[in-house]
């Protein structure tokens, strides 16, 4: 490293250099790159002028015209190595931290800063197969961010994974916010209404039975009688009963 042109903190535009390294070898390659390019056109050009006295063969104009495409291959490889010796901004954005100053080493691929883009955020979450239909790209849902305040915010979904991830079986979600002044990496909650069902009764969890998809509770008749239910997704404890009860009617629970 020869240079260090910005520091954390720094807004910066794509392309703004932040880095310079050491280019001298670079520079050696691009000279050498530029004469051998220039010499296998000069050589073109000769056997194309000999081509058409017919002083040479056509497979011998055809060996000075591969030998300049590939000069001139190996010259635009050794520009764009010299380019790289100045790193650049990859886009528009605030440098977070840099990692290296001057004189230090560096290697190939090697992080020297991170650039970062909070203008417009992600927002990444992993929901059940049951409740995919409340996440459908485009629908904007609620999010509240756990610092901060707990502002409601409202991002959109814009996509939503085709496939469970095989560990955990969940489908990964992922909205666009934009950025109302927080950093990027926080945590938050995200409330959905996954699915509505008309006011009535609950039952306890406690007070339900699985027979294959059958839900069995037991009725308070004077005694325990089993009756069969119709239920939704269990919610905080309790089961919303859509058909084989109503409001009033006693059940055991265990």
């Amino acid at each position: 490293v020869v240079e260090t042109l910005v520091e954390a903190g720094q807004t910066v535009k794509r392309g703004d250099v932040l880095v310079r390294l050491d280019d001298t070898r670079a520079r050696i390659a691009v000279d050498l790159s530029k004469a051998r390019h220039a010499e296998a056109v000069r050589l073109l050009g000769e056997a194309e002028r000999l081509q058409k006295s017919r002083v040479v063969s056509q497979t011998a104009f055809e060996a000075a015209a591969s030998e300049a495409r590939i000069s001139k291959a190996q010259l635009d490889e050794a520009s764009d190595m010299l380019a790289r010796h100045a790193v650049k901004a990859p886009f528009d954005g605030t440098v977070n931290r840099r990692m290296v100053d001057a004189g230090d080493a560096v290697n190939l691929n090697q992080q020297v800063a991170e650039v970062v883009d909070v203008k417009n955020l992600r927002v990444v979450f992993d929901v059940s197969d049951n409740d995919l239909p409340a996440f459908s790209p485009g629908r904007p849902i609620s999010l509240r961010v756990l610092a901060g305040g707990r502002e409601e915010l409202h991002p959109t979904v814009r996509f939503v994974s085709r496939s469970a991830d095989p560990a955990t079986r969940l489908f990964r979600v992922e909205a666009a916010l934009e950025n109302p002044g927080l950093p990027g990496g926080l945590q938050g909650i995200v409330d959905a209404e996954v699915e509505v069902f008309p006011s009535g009764p609950v039952v306890p969890a406690a007070a339900v039975r699985f027979s294959g998809r059958d839900a069995v509770i037991l009725k308070d008749e004077g005694g325990p009688v089993p009756a069969k239910i119709l239920v939704g997704p269990e919610i905080d404890g309790v089961f919303p009963v859509l058909d084989g009860l109503k409001a009033g009617d006693r059940v055991f629970s265990r």
